[in-house]
């Protein structure tokens, strides 16, 4: 689900002249805050509360019956007369307010907590107001993909993560990284479970598994999850300073990026020994994401104290050696199984494509992509720094008047190497085979809602301007790595391998191309299903099919109690 909604503000459901939001919320006391932040963390990824009917849900409660009736008149007739529905809660706004709420000091609250209802929603609404203003497209013309995305950059981000899927592809993502630090990296292993205090790093698995245990999809229930460790536990303390370095400091905020802080400590201690998850999907995702950023602390404490261990240029070293060559290979390998023509970096050459399938006329072209997107972009939201961004990342980059191909022509020249058949495959007949030029990105905000369309469409000028014209070069895809590992045994299974999934894929797209609408607001209704990632194609298609294949199975052994 891609939400297009119209964000309210304060002047859209208040005459009155606004206070800061400061007057709103420092009479609240610190704690009470917090607690409504999180609350309204955690709704932001709820489905229901982008209907209609449950915009005011979140802030005021049946004493407020009043202003309830009055606000909600207000958003009905917006509706009507825009023709589009309109939400309160969103995924920034929270994230921001909760930021508000980590620095607010207030011991006691100084006003009932009706009044504390329609503050807090007022300074919701004023937040959001201030987001509007910070960030609004350009005076240029965009293309439809390119609003799609922006909509996506504000607003998509978490608010459409199945949780029960993100916790498990990082967990299998961790055992494989893991595994890997076994062979490759054991004394960055060994300083890594020093840190934890913790014998093995099937333990950290454990702990997280079981306290991702608690986390569930999302509904209007009473959102919070608590952590509680009893004093009994055989291993509280071993436990206790385990959560502990992954909570946020009571007091005290660096001002940061991207929500840094929260994507680091993403649990807020509590009393009693209990711990409160601030955001579901920032506690999901460190599970492995937080992983590089760890073991590039300890690497870089070994340049002075222990220098042999020390690995210049970590960042590629483990995209190289794990992202492309260990963890991409082996899961492409699980999907595809033990048939077709498989090459990988062992038997392909410098300037070759990462991974090279081909199934009787089918060519099926991998180039991996382990690159990240600067946290001031992400923070900015804007849409032309991004798209740059995304051209210098898929294209090429230009250095001291030096330029280097990226993702799309590499992909491009491969494209005529398997034309020119000099690759060390060639029983196959060129005028005929079928090419599937495929990027796997390793960052899920290339999963964007747009962003394949939009870099779609640079591939096919690229091959434009190289007067490359075979019949059957089909659609440049972007696969996530957390699609291949979540679903590598379904991709597996006869009728939903991958070239059936893409083909599904570009069908769905072009259908919604060519549909007759009655009206401009069905044809904006349809947006967000035409322009959706792959991955959320795939999700939304296998969301019936027993995802627990033998291939996801052979993880659990990770999960299980030592």
């Amino acid at each position: 689900m891609s939400i297009i909604n119209n964000i309210l503000t304060y002047s859209d459901l208040f005459n009155e002249q606004a206070k800061t939001i400061d007057c709103y919320l420092s009479p609240i006391k610190r704690d009470t805050l917090i607690d409504y932040a999180i609350k309204l963390l955690s709704l932001s990824t709820v489905h229901e509360i982008y209907k209609e009917e449950n915009v005011l849900w979140a802030f005021l409660t049946k004493e407020e019956k009043t202003l309830f009736n009055s606000l909600y008149q207000t958003i009905t007739q917006k509706r009507q007369k825009n023709r589009i529905s309109s939400c309160i809660i969103n995924v920034r706004t929270s994230l921001n307010f909760f930021e508000y709420a980590f620095k607010n000091t207030t011991l006691n609250s100084s006003i009932s907590e009706s009044q504390q209802n329609v503050n807090v929603l007022k300074a919701y609404l004023l937040l959001n107001e201030k987001s509007n203003e910070e960030r609004t497209l350009q005076e240029r013309e965009y293309e439809i993909e390119e609003i799609m995305l922006h909509n996506a950059l504000e607003h998509e981000r978490y608010i459409d993560e199945n949780l029960v899927y993100l916790r498990l592809v990082q967990l299998i993502k961790a055992c494989i990284f893991f595994e890997f630090c076994e062979k490759n990296l054991p004394f960055h292993l060994k300083e890594f479970e020093k840190f934890y205090n913790i014998s093995t790093w099937k333990t950290y698995i454990i702990y997280l598994h079981q306290i991702g245990m608690l986390i569930h999809e999302h509904n209007l229930e009473p959102p919070f999850i608590t952590v509680s460790i009893s004093e009994e536990d055989k291993d509280f303390i071993k436990k206790k300073d385990f959560l502990n370095k992954f909570c946020l400091q009571k007091y005290g905020w660096d001002d940061n990026q991207d929500y840094t802080a929260l994507k680091n400590t993403p649990i807020i201690q509590s009393e009693n020994n209990e711990y409160k998850i601030i955001f579901e999907e920032f506690f999901c995702e460190k599970v492995y994401q937080s992983l590089y950023f760890k073991f590039k602390e300890i690497n870089n404490s070994f340049k002075e104290t222990q220098a042999q261990f020390y690995i210049k240029n970590f960042r590629s070293y483990i995209g190289l050696e794990f992202s492309e060559r260990s963890l991409t290979n082996q899961l492409l390998s699980n999907a595809f199984g033990n048939k077709y023509i498989q090459l990988n970096y062992e038997n392909l050459q410098d300037g070759d494509i990462d991974y090279y399938i081909r199934n009787g006329k089918y060519i099926f072209l991998f180039e991996c992509k382990d690159n990240l997107i600067g946290k001031d972009i992400l923070e900015e939201c804007n849409i032309d720094k991004f798209i740059q961004k995304l051209r210098e990342l898929f294209i090429e980059t230009n250095n001291n008047d030096k330029s280097r191909d990226k993702a799309i022509n590499q992909l491009i020249n491969n494209v005529e190497k398997i034309l020119n058949k000099e690759y060390p495959d060639k029983k196959y007949n060129r005028k005929n085979c079928y090419i599937y030029p495929i990027i796997v990105t390793h960052n899920n905000i290339f999963s964007l809602t747009g962003v394949n369309a939009i870099v779609n469409n640079w591939f096919k000028k690229e091959l434009s301007k190289r007067n490359i014209t075979h019949p059957y070069i089909k659609e440049l895809t972007i696969i996530s790595i957390d699609t291949i590992a979540l679903f590598q045994g379904i991709f597996a299974q006869k009728g939903f391998s991958i070239k059936d999934m893409i083909n599904k894929y570009w069908k769905n797209y072009k259908s919604i191309e060519n549909k007759k609408y009655p009206t401009a607001v069905d044809v904006i209704k349809d947006y967000p299903t035409k322009y959706q990632s792959f991955k959320k194609f795939v999700e939304n298609s296998f969301h019936k099919k027993d995802l627990f294949t033998k291939e996801i199975l052979k993880y659990s052994n990770f999960f299980n109690r030592e």
